[in-house]
């Protein structure tokens, strides 16, 4: 049975433990470095890295170049034990996507503002059944 779980296609489950797994570090990262002492060259170095992955995700969306959802959703579907094919199926690949960059807005405005991320991230953290809370930000086991 074991064998069966990890050899199955994509689940609905899989996958939305994986964008949430995704959602979840992603917001744990930016209020780590919203709590660390600030170096600003790091800083302003962080935001123009953050602008440039934004437009490559922009630009994969519109030129459905579905390898980039891969590489940026790899380390998450390692995790449920999702494979690099599943994640450039179509449908996959458009909500890694669109969730990167919906991130990647809130940590660029975490970054240039202070702004809170758990308050900013509300929306797609309730939205992958996380409480915007610390205790949400806690890794799995």
């Amino acid at each position: 049975m074991q064998a069966e779980l990890t050899k199955a296609p994509a689940s609905e489950w899989r996958t939305r433990v994986m964008i949430r797994e995704m959602v979840r570090a992603s917001v744990a990262t930016m209020l780590a470095r919203l709590e660390a002492p600030l170096d600003e060259q790091e800083s302003c170095d962080y935001i123009a890295r953050c602008e440039q992955q934004k437009a490559a995700v922009g630009n994969a969306l519109r030129t459905r170049n579905w390898p980039l959802a891969a590489e940026l959703g790899a380390s998450a579907a390692s995790f449920v034990g999702l494979s690099e094919e599943t994640l450039t199926s179509p449908a996959m690949a458009r909500e890694i996507l669109s969730r990167v960059r919906s991130l990647l807005d809130i940590a660029l405005q975490v970054e240039k503002d202070c702004d809170e991320p758990l308050s900013l991230g509300r929306h797609l953290l309730e939205d992958v059944g996380l409480a915007p809370e610390r205790k949400s930000l806690l890794p799995p086991m």
